[in-house]
């Protein structure tokens, strides 16, 4: 329908709201989410063809382009620069270079400003953090061949859900039949691009302890005794949670014993986390610290099938007390309209591990199949549902 306003007119109006931008993450997701909605809106097939198959295109383009530093140069430098020049500088062809340096442009990742001159835009920033180049590599490289796979998969196996994570689309994508974890814990390049990934994926969010009270929820207002367990980090890695405790909460950090559980060769890469003990532990086993106020768990069970959850829980239930708690820190998926983000997150976990990410009433029913109740759902990011459930065993022995 013509409205009488022209097409310059309502680009100039989705500029000038480009540059009124708000400054915080959440409002601007939403503005970015309706602008993606509208573009989708305005697409003939052949466009949404363009846009879905050439996706993966964009994602090599952009390695390619980590991978000659052409991002940090033309970040770094003062001017836009000729194509014979960052030829010279990455040791490229000139003519291959200018087709990559064109087509890098055209899709925003840097910017054009006359014929072979280029500048750093917005994006050119965006994908020099080194947490992002890493995390290109990720993707393209450990990622793209299992996601690619998911078809072939789930038609090989006749369509069910998968659980096993000894037979998935990482398998045969990767053609190995060892574990994803175990595949990447022999190749040095993808366990430092996932732990790249892993800290910057929720970079610029809320933190759990933003939204947790957890001296209200955990301690419920009492003291804490000396020498007492007090935060259990099972599976945490090399410590960024127990340093994000230790630094929120300094008072009662200096009084429990604050604990980080994880295979001895993680542990040895461990931040620096003083007055916390660095424990080696396997989930698989009984846990050893007996009555600890919390048991933590980030991102642990999405990474495993239902069955396999509910033996990692079965072995915290018998170091429980009545004054202990599970916290579980895993995205809770809302039952209709879940946010792009969660839905990429749950199918890339089918695709890497044969795992997935749950809803509130799942959540519910795997807790419930493992001999605990969950007392509270505590969300503290809205666009991937992130959340503490706090859950207490149903019968303390």
């Amino acid at each position: 329908m013509d409205t009488g306003i022209s097409i310059d007119s309502l680009i100039a109006r989705l500029r000038s709201i480009q540059k009124e931008a708000p400054g915080d993450r959440y409002s601007r997701r939403r503005l970015y989410d309706a602008t993606q909605a509208m573009a989708a809106e305005l697409e003939d097939p052949i466009d949404s063809i363009y846009r879905i198959g050439f996706a993966p295109l964009q994602l090599a383009m952009a390695k390619l382009g980590s991978n000659l530093g052409l991002f940090e140069l033309l970040q770094t430098s003062r001017v836009p620069l000729k194509t014979d020049v960052l030829a010279e500088k990455t040791g490229v062809d000139f003519v291959l270079l200018r087709r990559i340096l064109r087509y890098l442009a055209s899709v925003g990742m840097i910017e054009e400003t006359e014929t072979d001159t280029f500048g750093a835009s917005k994006l050119t920033s965006n994908l020099t953090n080194p947490q992002a180049k890493a995390s290109l590599g990720w993707f393209l490289d450990l990622c793209a061949p299992a996601l690619n796979k998911i078809p072939d998969f789930l038609a090989a196996t006749n369509y069910h859900n998968p659980s096993d994570g000894l037979n998935s689309a990482f398998h045969m994508g990767h053609d190995t039949t060892e574990h994803p974890f175990a595949f990447i814990m022999k190749h040095p390049y993808h366990l430092e691009n996932m732990n790249k990934w892993m800290s910057f994926q929720r970079e610029g969010c809320n933190q759990w302890l933003d939204r947790f009270d957890f001296k209200a929820e955990v301690c419920h207002g009492g003291d804490v005794v000396p020498e007492e367990p007090l935060f259990v980090d099972i599976g945490g890695g090399i410590g960024h949670q127990c340093r994000l405790f230790q630094e929120r909460l300094p008072d009662i950090s200096g009084i429990g014993r604050i604990i980080l559980q994880d295979q001895s060769h993680v542990l040895e890469q461990a931040l620096p986390l003083p007055n916390a003990q660095k424990m080696s532990y396997d989930f698989w086993t009984p846990q050893p610290v007996k009555g600890a106020r919390a048991y933590y768990m980030r991102g642990i069970l999405h990474d495993w099938g239902d069955a396999q959850c509910v033996e990692i829980i079965r072995q915290i239930i018998p170091a429980m007390s009545t004054n202990s708690v599970l916290l579980v820190d895993e995205m809770v998926l809302p039952e209709a309209r879940a946010h792009w983000l969660a839905t990429h997150m749950d199918l890339a976990m089918l695709g890497l591990a044969a795992a997935m990410e749950r809803t509130k009433r799942h959540w519910e029913s795997l807790l419930d199949a493992a001999g605990m109740r969950i007392l509270g759902i505590h969300e503290y990011n809205k666009e991937f549902g992130d959340s503490i459930l706090v859950a207490v065993p149903k019968v303390i022995k």
